[in-house]
C-alpha cells in the first residue's frame, strides 16, 4: 500500500506522543518510591533523637544524686564538747616544777573536764628537764583550744578593759574555766591587772 508523506509524518508523530506519556508515568512513580525513602529516612533520625534525649535525662538524674551525696557529707561533724574528760592520775609521777604535787588536782578544779584533761596530759608528755614556763604554756594551751562558751560573753566585757586586753584574749581563758575560776578570775575588775594573763596567774588558774 502507498503512503503519502502527510500521512506518515502524522503517524510518527502519533507514536512519539504515546512515549512521551509512558515516560511521565514512569518518573511519577520514581518520584513517589523518592518520597517514600526520604519519610522511612526522616522517622529513623527522629527515633534516634528520641533515644538522645533518654539518655541526657538520665545523666542529670544522676548528677543530682551525686549533688545529695555531697551536702550530706558537709553535715557531718561532731560538737565541741569539754564536758567530758578524765584527768589522768599524777601524783606518783615526776614533773616538771613539781606539777605532780597538786597540778593534777588543782586542774581539775579549776578546768572543765576535757580542758584538764588536756592540760595535764601535756604536762605528762613534758620532759623532766623541762621548765615551769613549759608547764604554763601546757595549760594556757588547753585553755585557749576550749569549746568556745558565750557563758562568759558578759564576764570577758567587764574584766578584758580592766586588763586593758580584747575580749578575744579573755575568752582564750575563759572559756575553758569552771564557775569558781571565774570568780576568781573576776576579783581582778576590782583589783586590776595588767593583762589578762597576768589576772589569771593572780588568780591561781595559771598554777606554776
Amino acid at each position: 500500500m502507498r503512503v503519502d508523506r502527510a500521512t506518515f509524518l502524522l503517524l510518527a508523530g502519533s507514536i512519539a506522543a504515546g512515549g512521551c506519556t509512558i515516560t511521565a508515568v514512569s518518573d511519577d512513580d520514581d518520584g513517589t518510591g523518592g518520597n517514600g525513602g526520604n519519610v522511612t529516612s526522616s522517622s529513623t533520625t527522629t527515633g534516634d533523637g528520641g533515644s538522645g534525649g533518654a539518655a541526657g535525662t538520665g545523666g542529670q538524674n544522676a548528677g543530682g544524686a551525686g549533688g545529695s551525696a555531697g551536702e550530706g557529707g558537709a553535715g557531718g561533724g561532731a560538737q565541741c564538747d569539754d564536758s567530758v574528760g578524765t584527768v589522768p592520775d599524777c601524783s606518783t609521777l615526776t614533773l616538771p616544777c613539781n606539777f605532780q604535787e597538786g597540778g593534777c588536782s588543782l586542774a581539775e578544779l579549776d578546768y572543765k573536764p576535757k580542758v584538764a584533761q588536756n592540760a595535764v596530759e601535756c604536762v605528762i608528755a613534758l620532759a623532766q628537764t623541762d621548765t615551769c614556763v613549759d608547764v604554763q604554756a601546757c595549760q594556757e594551751a588547753a585553755l585557749a583550744n576550749a569549746c568556745a562558751d558565750t557563758t562568759a560573753d558578759d564576764d570577758c566585757a567587764a574584766l578584758a578593759p580592766a586588763c586593758s586586753d580584747t575580749e578575744a584574749v579573755c575568752h582564750d581563758f575563759m572559756d575553758g574555766l569552771t564557775e569558781d575560776a571565774r570568780l576568781r578570775m573576776m576579783s581582778c575588775t576590782v583589783e586590776g591587772c595588767l593583762s589578762v594573763r597576768d589576772c589569771a596567774i593572780s588568780a591561781g588558774v595559771i598554777t606554776f
